[in-house]
C-alpha cells in the first residue's frame, strides 16, 4: 500500500528538480528525437495540450482512483501493463 506519506526526502528531491529543469524543461524536451509519454495519476489532470506544444507526439496514459505515489505502489500490475504498451510502440 501507499505510505501515508512519502519519504522524508522526497520533497527535497522534487524541489530541486523542479528548480532545474523548469528553466531547461521546454529546450530539453522539445529537441528531443525519441517518443515522450508519461503515465501519470487521472487527478490532478496532465496539461495534455501544453506537453504536445513541447513535444509533438507526446503520449499519455493515465491510472485512475490513486495518487502519483500509488501508480507505482497500488497499481503496479497496470503501470507495467502500460509502460509495456509504450515499449511495444517504439519497436520498429
Amino acid at each position: 500500500a501507499t505510505p501515508a506519506s512519502p519519504p522524508d526526502d522526497w520533497w527535497l528531491i522534487i524541489g530541486d528538480f523542479f528548480r532545474w529543469s523548469g528553466p531547461r524543461l521546454r529546450q530539453s524536451v522539445s529537441g528531443l528525437q525519441v517518443p515522450v509519454v508519461a503515465i501519470n495519476a487521472s487527478e490532478p489532470p496532465t496539461n495534455l495540450v501544453a506537453w504536445q506544444e513541447i513535444a509533438p507526439g507526446f503520449r499519455l496514459a493515465t491510472v485512475d482512483d490513486v495518487g502519483h505515489l500509488g501508480i507505482i505502489w497500488e497499481k503496479t500490475d497496470e503501470f507495467d501493463a502500460q509502460l509495456l504498451e509504450f515499449v511495444k510502440g517504439f519497436e520498429h
